[in-house]
């Protein structure tokens, strides 16, 4: 996908990473990416999962349920010649009907799916906790929230993963977690 321009859906209801915060997860991957299972969770226009797939992954599975983020998806796979499984459902209940475990899980819910920040932080937690519970991360998991939610992830009951750290790019802030 590098140089090459993707769609993105049309609306407020999702919004693109930022190239920049792209470009970190992807720092921090290496050469790792390379044959990976990759998953994307609320994919909004798919750009980690056609930046994963461009960069050597195995495969990509999409998560997204907001129609014309799901369309858009399908126009980008389309017009860069790309395959990925695409699941046009909530990402939640979609967990356990998933096929991991997955080299990278990114997850990135739209910054306003909460009213208040501590309220966004209950909802990522309990999304974190699900992950870990069905042990569907085999090496590096990356969750994106805006920088101001009031979010402690050192303090997650985790088993099958845990904790690395915490990066601030611009409005973003990344949790890492690995196995």
């Amino acid at each position: 996908m590098r140089s090459r321009k993707i769609n993105t859906p049309k609306g407020t209801s999702t919004r693109p990473t930022a190239d920049r915060v792209r470009q970190r997860v992807f720092d921090l991957l290496g050469p790792d990416i390379e044959g990976a299972r990759v998953l994307d969770l609320y994919a909004g226009s798919g750009a980690i999962g056609i930046e994963a797939l461009s960069r050597g992954a195995q495969n990509a599975t999409l998560v997204e349920n907001d129609r014309s983020a799901i369309t858009c998806i399908r126009t980008n796979l389309t017009l860069l010649n790309l395959e990925a499984t695409l699941i046009p459902a909530d990402v939640l209940t979609s967990l356990p009907r998933l096929n991991g475990p997955f080299n990278l899980i990114y997850i990135d819910p739209p910054y306003a799916l909460n009213k208040t920040r501590k309220k966004s932080w209950l909802y990522n937690e309990a999304l974190l906790l699900e992950i870990d519970r069905l042990n569907l991360l085999s090496g590096l998991l990356v969750l994106e929230e805006e920088k101001f939610t009031l979010s402690e992830p050192e303090k997650l009951p985790l088993k099958n993963m845990h904790y690395r750290e915490t990066r601030t790019i611009g409005d973003a802030r990344l949790h890492i977690f690995s196995t």
